[in-house]
């Protein structure tokens, strides 16, 4: 699986590269041709994860945020900091 990752990964560098010179009936075809495999290769979120993530907000130990538009570092105070779409603060972590 790895291998197949790293080779949709490539591929998908050339092609946000190329893609936008390429004729929409060259886009088409190979759509039709390896949109499938592609699908099949990309990661998806396991069970157990996506089990954990919903266990831990609702215990409180996970806040997963709606309105986040940016994360800043600040290295003075060595935080992160999350900023909504106005550049309010909406969050701090260390």
């Amino acid at each position: 699986m790895t291998k197949t990752e790293r080779i949709g990964v490539s591929t998908t560098r050339i092609l946000t590269f190329l893609w936008q010179n390429m004729p929409e009936s060259e886009r088409k075809a190979y759509l039709n041709k390896y949109q499938e495999p592609f699908n099949l290769a990309k990661g998806k979120l396991p069970m157990k994860s996506a089990e954990a993530i919903i266990e831990g907000e609702d215990r409180g130990q996970l806040t997963i945020l709606k309105d986040d538009e940016t994360v800043d570092y600040d290295d003075n105070s060595r935080e992160y900091i999350m900023e909504n779409e106005n550049n309010e603060e909406i969050l701090r972590a260390e």
